[in-house]
């Protein structure tokens, strides 16, 4: 048990969660370089989020929700703009030479998008409020960020 406590104790923040040395010592090399990708997706992702967030506040659109999820999946926004309930995918690369971030949001994307909105609008009874599906992507480049916004990028009646 000593172990395991100093490995607690000796815990390293990392962006939001923690790691410990002691499960970090523990893996191989391959698995080493898999771990660090994935923590750099989580903090491109976030990071994009957040940009992505206040891109759409300086238009005067309301945040209502972040990382809003269910048994369905997750909405990285979900907004006001006006009197309309926008729910926004965010997507973040670095570079473009592999296509832009927009063009991974799939048609089966789509779907688990309009099935967790649907759940999210009965839970909080706004089954009749107008509602519009927006997708943000955000390009790194070197220091700088790209921003596209496509105000509604798809329609639910159209899956």
């Amino acid at each position: 048990m000593p172990v395991f406590n100093q490995r607690i104790k000796s815990a390293i923040n990392y962006l939001d969660g923690i790691v410990t040395q002691g499960f970090y010592m523990s893996i191989n090399s391959s698995q080493k370089k898999s771990f660090n990708a994935s923590l750099a997706r989580k903090k491109l992702g976030d990071k994009g989020e957040q940009i992505a967030l206040e891109y759409l506040e300086k238009k005067n659109m309301k945040l209502l929700d972040k990382n809003w999820r269910s048994k369905h999946g997750e909405i990285d926004l979900v907004m006001m703009d006006g009197e309309t309930l926008c729910f926004v995918e965010v997507r973040s690369k670095i570079g473009t030479d592999r296509g832009h971030p927009l063009e991974t949001i799939t048609a089966a994307k789509q779907r688990q998008i309009v099935r967790v909105s649907s759940h999210y609008l009965q839970i909080n009874n706004l089954e009749e409020s107008p509602v519009r599906f927006d997708a943000v992507g955000i390009v790194k480049d070197g220091e700088k960020f790209e921003i596209t916004h496509i105000p509604a990028a798809f329609d639910a009646w159209m899956l």
